[in-house]
């Protein structure tokens, strides 16, 4: 019997749209409601609308954000922090000053540009074709922009997101991040994308440390996931899922297929596996 459920978001348990319907909500209040554990395991930082947990009040309910830097038992305890260390803050802001880059706090996220050298950032890589304003409209939330290296410290920092579009920036970027392994890994959910966060940090990792404390075995654990943030949870999960919508790479690491995430596949698999 299963007892702890985890999702990855964007691609997965929600669909095309980014957003939580009325279906998804009602599914994972019926999974706690039966006494099964919850967990959301997204890159997010969850800090976008202040509803972590999508604002579900429950014992059993868990959030892994910024693809496993920090896990949420409910909306405001934390249970588990793993920031990025200083040096590696530091270096990274040394090396790249020409790179638009989203240094994540808890609760807020600094940028050492100023908004309109963001958004002229944006418009050159060029990744967000015709939606550059709507983007950056995205990046504000909770943003200080200006910020200088000392403000940056003085935080602790979990994840440091960013787009490249120029491939010399992008090779200069992956020869850094290959050469720096023992402080940095990518978990990015597309190509020309990062999500960074500490060497020791990722999805899977971080699922077999909740399911530790949760006093949860792997083999009553479901988890599914659909892009490259996904890879290690897939690996280490003998009951890992993947909607048809996935990417290749993550279909062929995950033990079963099932439906597209405009069904709500993920969230009526979860379901049948209660009955």
């Amino acid at each position: 019997m299963f007892r702890f459920f985890v999702s990855d978001l964007d691609g997965t348990l929600l669909d095309h749209t980014h957003r939580v319907d009325e279906e998804v909500l009602k599914g994972i209040k019926e999974i706690l409601a039966k006494g099964h554990y919850f967990a959301i395991c997204t890159g997010r930082s969850m800090q976008e609308d202040d509803e972590v947990n999508f604002g579900i009040e429950h014992e059993n309910m868990y959030t892994i954000c910024m693809n496993g830097a920090i896990i949420y038992k409910d909306a405001k305890t934390v249970i588990k922090r793993s920031p990025m260390t200083k040096e590696a803050v530091s270096l990274m802001i040394d090396t790249f000053p020409e790179l638009f880059l989203r240094f994540e706090g808890q609760k807020v996220n600094y940028y050492p540009f100023s908004a309109a050298e963001g958004l002229a950032y944006i418009k050159v890589q060029g990744l967000y074709k015709d939606h550059e304003d709507e983007r950056m409209q995205f990046l504000a939330k909770r943003a200080r922009f200006g910020a200088t290296k000392e403000e940056i410290l003085a935080d602790d920092i979990y994840k440091v997101n960013f787009s490249i579009g120029d491939i010399k920036l992008i090779d200069k970027m992956n020869d850094f991040l290959y050469k720096h392994r023992d402080l940095y890994v990518n978990s990015p959910w597309a190509i020309g994308f990062y999500d960074i966060v500490s060497a020791d940090v990722n999805k899977g990792v971080i699922t077999k440390w909740l399911c530790n404390y949760l006093n949860i075995s792997e083999d009553e654990t479901c988890v599914y996931g659909d892009s490259y943030n996904d890879f290690e949870l897939m690996e280490m999960f003998k009951h890992s899922y993947a909607p048809s919508n996935a990417i290749h790479q993550v279909k062929h690491l995950a033990g079963n297929i099932i439906g597209d995430y405009d069904d709500h596949s993920v969230i009526k698999d979860m379901l049948a596996k209660l009955e």
